[in-house]
Parts: structure tokens; sequence; C-alpha cells
């Protein structure tokens, strides 16, 4: 996928969703897909343990804290929620 033009990405999807092959060019030549990498998107499923990341608020941290999943969750370690998030 990686060597992928979004032209061909468009093709393979539209031909594994069922579309006739003879309508695949025509309806491809109408849409835009730009090929986009995400190189660190496995690190959500990545083993860890207790203290590989930091705490919400740091030792010694005062005016800063870390949120989400790459953060230390003391009340609850161990147990752990893998979800994707977007900002925009």
């Amino acid at each position: 996928m990686r060597d992928c033009t979004g032209n061909e990405i468009t093709k393979e999807w539209l031909y594994h969703i069922g579309v006739p092959i003879e309508k695949i060019d025509e309806i491809a030549q109408t849409c835009t897909a730009v090929p986009v990498m995400m190189p660190f998107i496995t690190s959500y499923f990545m083993p860890r343990k207790f203290g590989d990341r930091p705490y919400v608020v740091p030792k010694d941290g005062v005016n800063f804290a870390f949120i989400g999943q790459f953060a230390e969750t003391p009340d609850n370690p161990g147990r752990d929620t893998i979800f994707t998030t977007e900002y925009s």
C-alpha cells in the first residue's frame, strides 16, 4: 500500500465493495484519494507495563498534565482501554 497511488487504492476499494468491474475506472476518475502514512498508529497496541508511561500529573509537575492512553492511571494499574483519538 505504501507505493500505491490514490487512484490505485480507490480502484481496489471499489472492487472490494462490489462495484462492477466495468464501472470501476469511470468511478475512480471522479474520486480524490490522498494516501497518508501514520507510522506510529500501532503504538496504541504495543505491550506495556505499569510505569512505562508518565503519570497524569508527573512528580513535581505544577502547571501541566498528560491525558489520554499515553498517561499512567495509578488508581487502576494494569487495566487499560485502547482507542484512537483525533484532534482537529
